[in-house]
């Protein structure tokens, strides 16, 4: 199968662009043609002001990339195209290009950026509570993309330009990475939607012995719940070690300065190797996410390498977490945390006892070979649908009742 590969990496690079390019590599291996079609936001630090203008207004309709795709398509001819990220540089503009060109469309959706400007349904310290249906400029009034109105604006008119035009509609199969996110892009009107988690590359260590601390891997940031992590973590005789780094550096530290606390250790940003290393041999990892999270990669090579998850309850954090693997607790909660944490901690044997079997609904649930699997049903889908059969419901999809 020729597969048109689309995605326009993040200037910093994230779990999004991560996935990305493992998808690539895993269609690659298993036999497939991938043609990719990529930009990298990265380099728009070097560019012009002339550069920056036009893609700034590209961001409406780019020309060159369209010239670009097209070239491409006449040259390869694919049986389908996959997108992830098309902001800013691809732009809604493939999709329009891919239509005419009678090109089946698969997108992948890591966030909500579709009908959110900040794609995470998150401002000013909690999830929107704009309803759909609702124009946007509650949103720009609230600047919610980059703390500006002026950037907000520009999202939001380029999302509404292409609403206009239909171009969204143009997508024939949305895959979301849980139920939660597959629910709010049905409501958001999107037909044909399925619920398909990434996967994960970690692999068990059989080396690894359990300790007895618990982890935090993240950014440190306000959606990802770090300071409730280090304020739950005041007054505990538990080790925490705490991994990442991000906005809240000066106030983690800050924070810290008043607060000393001897059982907390910071392990900086860490390569993804290491963190799995430390993963593997943590009694529990918490996920303290305030956010609508998708499919977090900390959260699925956690549980892929044995290790149970104590999360927030919210987006699509409880459907990856049946009781067998892990627990949740009320977002933003501290002192729910913190009696979590203890009380998980005075039952570490229990809980080290649950390895194997977190290890393997991990191996189950998130392994590459699911994950080939549902991306084969589901490019054979939309191709056959592209071609006017009428292929089999996708295992997968999301019907009404979910």
């Amino acid at each position: 199968m020729k597969i048109l590969f689309c995605h326009n990496f993040y200037s910093q690079r994230g779990g999004e662009d991560s996935v990305a390019q493992k998808e690539m590599e895993l269609l690659r291996q298993a036999g497939h043609t991938v043609i990719p079609f990529l930009r990298d936001s990265a380099l728009i630090a070097d560019y012009s002001p002339w550069k920056k203008l036009c893609a700034f207004l590209g961001g409406f309709y780019n020309w060159k990339t369209a010239h670009a795709l097209s070239d491409i398509i006449d040259k390869e001819k694919p049986d389908v195209a996959h997108v992830h990220n098309v902001f800013p540089l691809l732009s809604p503009t493939i999709y329009i290009v891919l239509h005419v060109k009678g090109v089946p469309i698969v997108q992948t959706v890591h966030n909500f950026r579709f009908f959110c400007p900040n794609g995470l349904l998150f401002c000013h310290g909690k999830p929107c509570e704009r309803k759909f249906g609702q124009t946007m400029l509650k949103c720009v009034s609230r600047r919610c993309l980059r703390n500006s109105r002026f950037y907000t604006l520009w999202y939001s008119l380029i999302l509404r330009f292409h609403y206009m035009l239909g171009t969204f509609k143009k997508i024939d199969c949305i895959i979301a990475l849980n139920k939660f996110s597959a629910r709010l892009y049905r409501r958001a009107g999107y037909a044909t939607v399925c619920a398909k988690p990434n996967s994960s590359d970690a692999s068990p260590d059989p080396e690894a012995r359990c300790e007895d601390y618990f982890l935090f891997v993240g950014r440190f940031s306000q959606e990802k719940g770090v300071m409730t992590m280090l304020k739950a973590a005041l007054g505990l005789n538990i080790p925490v070690k705490m991994i990442g780094n991000g906005p809240l550096d000066e106030e983690v530290a800050a924070y810290m300065k008043e607060n000393p606390n001897p059982n907390v250790t910071f392990l900086g940003y860490q390569p993804p190797d290491v963190c799995n290393y430390y993963m593997a041999r943590a009694l529990v990892t918490v996920f303290p996410s305030e956010c609508y999270e998708n499919c977090p990669v900390t959260v699925i090579d956690s549980l892929r390498l044995g290790t149970p998850v104590l999360a927030s309850r919210i987006g699509g954090l409880p459907a990856l977490l049946p009781p067998d693997v892990g627990w949740l607790f009320t977002p933003g909660n501290v002192e729910e945390l913190r009696e979590r944490i203890s009380s998980l901690y005075a039952s570490r044997e229990e809980i080290k006892a649950m390895r194997d079997h977190v290890a393997g609904y991990g191996e189950k649930e998130f392994s590459k070979e699911a994950n080939l699997a549902h991306l084969k049903e589901i490019y054979e889908y939309v191709i056959a649908k592209k071609k006017g059969g009428n292929p089999l419901l996708l295992s997968c999809m999301l019907d009404d009742e979910l």
